[in-house]
């Protein structure tokens, strides 16, 4: 009789703790899942805040252009010297996010650079790339993902500089700076 006690002891306790380990994995698995949630919608914030940043710089040369009356005149830089000071201003406040900063005049589909060309991803082959997608660019725009034999996965992000829409404002965002920038703060946070 102490040996079937004890056997039926020892059942009970083993289901037990097969129960209790079964809803400690549960727990653990829908913590899990919360947590990926939270991260994942971090990130997705993370990226529509470091793109829209992109963007409201790139905005700002409209701001620029339309104030300027020079830059409404032919002139051989196809844009003002505000519009000049402020592309290079532009340039400068993205340098850690995007790769380079460059005009586009989409007459001629040329690309003019504002600052320093990226060597790895030419503003030429850019617009090679993306000629079709910046022929149907009417405001400020993110490209699809493109992949770069140099300079891998990139996208563009393009606002028109002027209201016609011909001279566009454009910057190369290779995916590993914005990935390296986001994670960095992932990890401090």
């Amino acid at each position: 009789i102490h040996a079937s006690l004890l056997l039926l002891l020892l059942l009970i306790v083993g289901l037990a703790s097969r129960t209790i380990y079964r809803s400690a994995r549960g727990h653990a698995l829908e913590q899990a899942k919360q947590h990926q949630a939270l991260l994942t919608a971090q990130t997705a914030r993370g990226i529509e805040g470091f793109y829209g940043s992109v963007l409201d710089a790139l905005d700002l040369m409209g701001v620029a252009d339309g104030a300027d009356p020079a830059a409404n005149r032919q002139t051989p830089g196809l844009i003002g010297p505000r519009g000049v000071l402020f592309t290079r201003l532009i340039d400068r406040q993205l340098k850690e996010r995007v790769s380079q900063v460059f005009l586009l005049d989409r007459g001629s589909m040329t690309a003019f650079a504002v600052g320093e060309a990226d060597p790895a991803l030419p503003p030429g082959e850019v617009v090679a790339q993306f000629g079709d997608w910046f022929r149907t660019v009417d405001g400020p725009r993110i490209s699809p993902f493109k992949l770069h034999d140099r300079a891998g996965g990139y996208n563009v992000v393009a606002v028109p500089a002027r209201r016609d829409g011909r001279l566009m404002l454009v910057a190369t965002v290779p995916v590993l700076a914005m990935e390296k920038q986001l994670l960095d703060r992932l990890g401090r946070g």
